[in-house]
């Protein structure tokens, strides 16, 4: 017999076929709902469970929090201070010994035996390699000691806002924190990733144009509810779609915000029809994805937006773990001229304060500062917020993760590890530049060591940009550029403004300067003139790869193309005394002058001229004289005779040959 509760689930089915609307659950509902909730998790029906769609594969999220997504936390492991040998720790990884102990090597650890307990600044550098955060446990608690999440207090919740380019989600945090900021940015689009606190909730703003690919799939992993902007005026875009697919590959929940209601051709309903070919089935639609509608210009529907995304996140239980090692994740870093490296950091779990010695990639350093959005500095930051950080030694790259070092000399010592790692995997720097430097100089001439007619030319750039999300985003559009006889070399990728040493490392590899939302000043402007560095610099990154397709297009070489003009027969040959005109050009003293009758076309005197014997080619040269008579002509046209004389002094004229006159033009050279 069926169950009451899938009686309930075949009801909401039928509802779904009949294409009928339910209203959402109140707020207030909901919270009744988890109090009485059962101990046991209400039964199902596996015959009916087989047919259910994937989207209802479990109950609603709404009925009840044990069925909702659980947060992705932090690796945490908690191990006694006598039980951190390289066999225990190695387990505890899951990962061999041999592994451990090379790294030990690296750390200039020699020797460590396998049983003996590790020096637990040295441990916490091994877990910290392989992504787990390692802290001492009492003997008393071994029990509860392992990789898991520790339990502390409520924490704010991280909502990163995703959706197509132009669909409002800048103007939406913009009526969050009235600041106007989508007025102000660049080419009328978001460029880089943002974060700030507003309503309770940290907000991480993503770009929405294809070529922030990966900037949007680092907000959509470090965030606990993902919000889909749509326009009810346009519905589901390309990069609705993507964004649609990075939220489900992170597993956090989703709601839809559908905005522009103001719009005159908004409508919610085809809004949400249109996100179901991706798989998305709105709660209106009996689905169990929740949506809102809002207009962020009319300011109308976003308490309704914030209020379900805080609902959202109370049924994940998000939990705070401030004595827990510090672990955060880097989502943007630039550099100032007043106060350095400035990374903004999204801290996942612990307590940063000020002065703790950091690592984030390949750069660390002593936290100087930590700066809210708010504009005013603080002592610490924890779990669920994020801040901009200054104290760093070195740019860090978007999405390293930070972690607080012990000391200085441990610092150190993982960076020279991490650094040495990435020396050992790439080739060898100097055989790369002599092989751009190489490839730019002779690609021109066609010599060796320039491409194969099958190889795609490789041209040098030297690239900098403002930030290190936007670097990551102009130096992945520049691999994929549509281009297939020439690609670029990226021989330096860089956070910062241009320098004269930039244009000085660009002129040694014959590299063209490609800038990303920096400023081009007169100095380094007047530099690259002078070493002939082609420079290439826009706060917009699509026009700046239209940019770097010219700069491949002129790396190639000019392609000529042959037309025939004309054809001629030789009748005979004659020796004239060359006057001071001819000699002056070239001509021996007795010269031997082709006479021929022109059949098709014309002859030129600016084109070469092909003789062809047998119907083969016997020689091709320029002309240097074409006479009509006894006078210097242009061209002569088809019936009439002529007199040519060759660059070179050619004189294999036979009478019978078949001559064409050609004139050859260079033709702009396509990528593809």
């Amino acid at each position: 017999p069926m169950t009451a509760a899938a009686m309930s689930t075949s009801r909401s089915l039928n509802r779904v076929a009949m294409g009928t609307m339910f209203t959402r659950v109140p707020r207030a509902t909901v919270l009744l709902l988890r109090r009485v909730r059962p101990a046991q998790p209400p039964l199902s029906c596996p015959r009916l469970d087989q047919r259910r769609p994937r989207w209802l594969a479990q109950q609603p999220r709404w009925l009840s929090s044990a069925t909702a997504p659980q947060p992705r936390q932090e690796r945490v492991l908690a191990m006694p201070a006598d039980a951190l040998s390289v066999r225990a720790l190695a387990a505890a990884l899951a990962v061999s010994e041999v592994e451990v102990l090379a790294l030990l090597s690296d750390l200039g650890e020699e020797g460590v035996d396998p049983e003996l307990p590790l020096d637990f600044e040295v441990a916490q550098l091994l877990a910290f390699e392989h992504g787990v955060s390692l802290s001492l446990a009492k003997e008393t608690a071994e029990a509860g000691a392992g990789l898991g999440a520790m339990v502390g207090a409520l924490r704010q919740p991280v909502v990163a806002i995703l959706g197509h380019v132009d669909h409002g989600k800048t103007s939406i945090l913009d009526a969050l924190r009235s600041s106007r900021l989508a007025a102000g940015e660049v080419g009328g689009i978001t460029q880089r990733i943002g974060a700030f606190s507003a309503g309770g909730i940290t907000w991480i703003d993503t770009p929405g144009h294809a070529l922030f690919s990966s900037m949007r799939a680092r907000g959509a992993a470090l965030t606990d509810v993902a919000l889909l902007v749509v326009a009810a005026d346009q519905g589901a875009q390309a990069q609705t779609a993507e964004a649609i697919r990075h939220i489900r590959a992170a597993g956090v929940p989703m709601v839809v915000a559908l905005n522009k209601m103001d719009k005159p051709g908004a409508d919610a309903h085809n809004a949400r029809v249109s996100l179901l070919q991706y798989g998305v089935v709105a709660e209106q639609l009996g689905g169990d994805t929740p949506t809102t509608e809002l207009s962020a210009v009319k300011r109308v529907g976003l308490k309704e937006m914030c209020e379900l995304l805080l609902m959202q996140a109370e049924l994940l239980e998000l939990r705070a773990q401030p004595d827990a090692p510090v672990a955060g994740t880097v989502l943007e870093a630039d550099v100032s001229k007043q106060k350095g490296v400035l990374a903004t950091v999204l801290l996942q779990q612990g307590t940063l304060q000020q002065g703790d010695i950091v690592v984030a990639g390949m750069s660390w350093g002593r936290v100087r500062t930590i700066m809210g959005n708010d504009g005013k500095g603080r002592k610490k930051l924890g779990a669920g917020h994020a801040a901009q950080l200054s104290g760093l030694r070195d740019v860090p790259r978007a999405g390293d993760r930070l972690v607080v070092m012990p000391s200085e000399k441990r610092a150190r010592q993982l960076v020279d590890v991490r650094l040495r790692r990435v020396l050992e995997d790439a080739s060898d720097e100097r055989r790369v530049l002599r092989r751009a430097r190489t490839v730019a100089k002779t690609a021109a001439l066609g010599t060796a060591g320039g491409p194969r007619s099958d190889e795609a030319l490789q041209v040098p750039v030297v690239v900098k940009a403002e930030s290190s999300g936007g670097l990551e985003a102009i130096v992945s559009a520049l691999a994929t550029l549509p281009a297939k006889r020439a690609l670029p070399l990226v021989v330096l990728a860089a956070v910062g403004p241009l320098t004269e040493a930039d244009v000085e490392h660009a002129e040694v590899c014959g590299a063209a300067l490609i800038g990303y939302d920096v400023v081009l000043t007169p100095k380094v402007k007047a530099a690259a003139l002078n070493a002939g560095v082609r420079v290439s610099c826009s706060a917009i990154i699509y026009t700046l790869l239209d940019e770097a397709k010219e700069i491949l297009r002129a790396a190639l070489p000019a392609m000529r193309v042959a037309e025939t003009t004309g054809r001629a027969e030789v009748l005979d040959t004659f020796v004239i005394t060359a006057g001071p005109s001819l000699v002056g050009k070239g001509a021996g003293k007795r010269p031997v002058v082709g006479g021929m009758r022109v059949l098709d076309g014309s002859m030129r005197s600016n084109a070469h001229v092909r003789v062809m014997r047998g119907g083969e080619a016997v020689h091709e040269a320029a002309v240097l004289s074409l006479r009509h008579f006894k006078e210097d002509v242009s061209q002569v046209s088809k019936g009439s005779e002529c007199g040519v004389i060759l660059e070179g002094g050619w004189e294999g004229w036979h009478s019978g040959d078949e001559v064409l006159s050609i004139v050859y033009k260079t033709v702009e050279t396509s990528l593809e």
